[in-house]
């Protein structure tokens, strides 16, 4: 019976192929027969190293145990697992340790399966192809030191992996400066790391490249650069030259050197013996020259300690020194009054100036009068003190200013002591009498125990004239001034006089202005007609109706109304008309003796005669 149903799976299995997609594929049976229902395998090519599954389900009958097996088709033993009676399922995994010692990027692998039962009586078979790639060594590498100098040497050490464990590897170094290659091979077996050394004649930059070459042509590789430097030569001929300088300035330092390696960068290091800071001056490749400017507080003698230093350390140092000047204070001197009376005071005030920032002051006050100088320090800024002077006479004061260096400042400031004041006195004035229209001379005397005092005399007439100043010289203790008074009348005149330093003294006195009588006044009107240019007929026509009598003045003022704006100007008519009142007041004539009419046009201005 068993041949009989063998015969009859045989025959009754198709087995059938169908790509599903790039990476499976699927066994499916055609009947009910015993046999594969499905395979599902990914026949993707996988690397090296790498894990592949398989799941498949098959037909059976129910009374018997089923075996599957699957050649990975590497040559090794394959793998068969024995199932319950109803279970109709299989999972199988494998791992390529690698693609084959071919020498080649990749291999294939038949992948075969077969179902069977218990007594060998069943055997079906179904198979896929699968490709497994080889995969590149994966390198890592250092070197050490990476800057070196000409012929030192370096070493390098690395190590690789590779998922292939049956590879051979080879391993070849390549210095990068055309020497000899370094090259070592490995069994699969060997320990994958690798260490060499290597020296260099030459400076430059260098690169070191590993390459490791698996059995299959996989290449790994894996670099490190070098820098190998030549033989420093040390900065050399540092040459200082400092600048003067004086204290709160600043002072500059040049320097120099030389340097066989033009590629070297520089740093200037400057320690200052002043105590402030130290400085850092970075220079680029090529540049030995430099130059710094420094800020010295105070006088005095300092120095500046120098190093060069060349990238790869080498130093050459120097010292260079600094004078620097002191600089003596400013002083100002001011008074609070140019002058003053003895026995008052006056207030000193000092300023004091200097660029030194830790400098101290002594302040020496000379007053200038014998008396004992005022001495003490003082800081920089503005001091005062006061001072009286008991005696008159010119003075000097005298500010001087030393710092702790001994540096002198010095300001001086003029004084006038002026004696105290003796106010004029004494003043007595006179005034002749005179009458109308006459000078009057107001005479006057005064004394003064200042005998080098000037004065200022002050005459008011008190006639609704202005005053009238006179101005004495020292020692000048009488004046005299005059003044005519055109008003008959009694006048107080006073006088003040009055002392360079503003003390006066006033009087006053009484001035009597007598009036003219109408014989005088009628001569006065005869001199002012005969003074004035008329015309001939005109002048006389006048002058023969001047009289001393109340009458003739009517008769004139007739005239002269009636000339007024045509033989005679408005101003020739005014001034006749004045004398005239003048005369009828000195006769006492009744009002309305005259009266001159206005002209309504004016003539040209009056001529004046020197006929009499």
């Amino acid at each position: 019976m068993k041949a009989q149903m063998r015969a009859a799976l045989v025959g009754a299995l198709a087995i059938a192929i169908a790509a599903l997609g790039p990476g499976s594929a699927a066994l499916a049976a055609t009947s009910a027969a015993p046999g594969f229902t499905s395979i599902t395998f990914d026949v993707s090519p996988v690397n090296e190293g790498q894990l592949v599954t398989a799941n498949g389900t098959f037909s059976f009958p129910a009374d018997v145990f089923p075996y599957v097996t699957v050649d990975w088709g590497t040559g090794q033993t394959s793998e068969t697992v024995g199932l319950a009676m109803n279970d109709r399922s299989f999972t199988f995994s494998h791992t390529y340790r690698d693609d084959a010692p071919s020498g080649t990027p990749q291999d294939t692998y038949v992948v075969t399966f077969t179902l069977e039962d218990g007594d060998g009586l069943v055997s079906i078979v179904q198979t896929a192809n699968l490709v497994v790639r080889n995969v590149a060594p994966t390198v890592t590498m250092t070197a050490s030191p990476a800057t070196l100098m000409v012929s030192d040497s370096v070493t390098v050490s690395g190590s690789f992996t590779d998922p292939g464990v049956l590879d051979t590897f080879n391993v070849v170094l390549d210095w990068g400066d055309h020497s000899a290659t370094w090259t070592k091979a490995y069994t699969a077996s060997a320990a994958k790391t690798f260490t060499a050394t290597h020296p260099y004649a030459s400076a430059g930059s260098y690169t070191v490249t590993a390459t490791v070459t698996d059995d299959d042509t996989g290449v790994g590789v894996a670099q490190a650069t070098l820098l190998v430097q030549a033989p420093n030569h040390p900065p050399t001929d540092l040459v200082l030259t400092p600048s003067g300088a004086v204290e709160n300035g600043s002072a500059t330092l040049d320097g120099s050197f030389a340097d066989l390696d033009k590629s070297d960068a520089h740093t200037v290091a400057l320690t200052w013996s002043d105590g402030s800071a130290s400085e850092s001056l970075a220079l680029a490749a090529g540049t030995t020259t430099f130059s710094t400017s420094h800020l010295f507080t105070d006088p005095g003698s300092f120095t500046a300690n120098v190093t060069v230093t060349d990238s790869p350390g080498a130093t050459i140092s120097g010292t260079a020194t600094f004078a620097v000047a002191n600089v003596a204070p400013t002083v100002g001197l001011g008074l609070s009054a140019s002058s003053l009376v003895e026995g008052d005071s006056v207030t000193a005030n000092v300023t004091v100036a200097d660029p030194g920032v830790h400098d101290t002051f002594t302040l020496t006050l000379d007053f200038g009068d014998g008396s004992a100088q005022l001495v003490q320090p003082v800081s920089a800024g503005s001091f005062s003190t006061s001072h009286a002077y008991p005696s008159a006479g010119s003075r000097t004061l005298t500010a001087s200013v030393t710092d702790r260096s001994g540096g002198v400042g010095t300001a001086t400031a003029p004084l006038l002591v002026q004696p105290r004041n003796h106010a004029p006195s004494d003043l007595v004035i006179s005034a002749n009498a005179i009458v109308e229209g006459g000078t009057a001379t107001l005479g006057g005397a005064f004394a003064d125990l200042d005998a080098g005092d000037t004065h200022t005399v002050t005459v008011s007439w008190h006639d609704g004239t202005l005053d009238t100043t006179l101005t004495l010289g020292a020692g000048v203790t009488a004046f005299s001034a005059t003044h005519v008074f055109n008003a008959a009348g009694s006048y107080t005149l006073g006088a003040t006089v009055t002392d360079a330093a503003g003390a006066s003294v006033a009087a006053t006195t009484t001035l009597t202005v007598s009036a003219k009588s109408s014989g005088e006044l009628v001569d006065g009107l005869v001199a002012l007609l005969k003074s004035m240019d008329l015309e001939q007929g005109t002048q006389t026509s006048l002058l023969a109706k001047v009289d001393n009598a109340c009458g003739a003045l009517r008769t004139l003022g007739n005239e002269i109304s009636a000339q007024n704006g045509k033989k005679l100007s408005v101003e020739q008519t005014q001034l006749l008309s004045a004398e005239m009142a003048k005369i009828s007041v000195a006769l006492s004539c009744p009002a309305g003796t005259f009266s001159v009419t206005k002209a309504s046009i004016p003539t040209a201005a009056p001529r004046m005669s020197s006929r009499h």
